[in-house]
């Protein structure tokens, strides 16, 4: 299986790194 690293690193960052992430996303 090929799984993106941007995946499995947002899946494993705590939710307050993925709440940044996805606001710099929305900016």
């Amino acid at each position: 299986t090929n799984i993106k690293p941007e995946f499995v690193l947002f899946f494993e960052c705590p939710e307050e790194e993925m709440e940044r992430r996805l606001l710099s996303r929305n900016q």
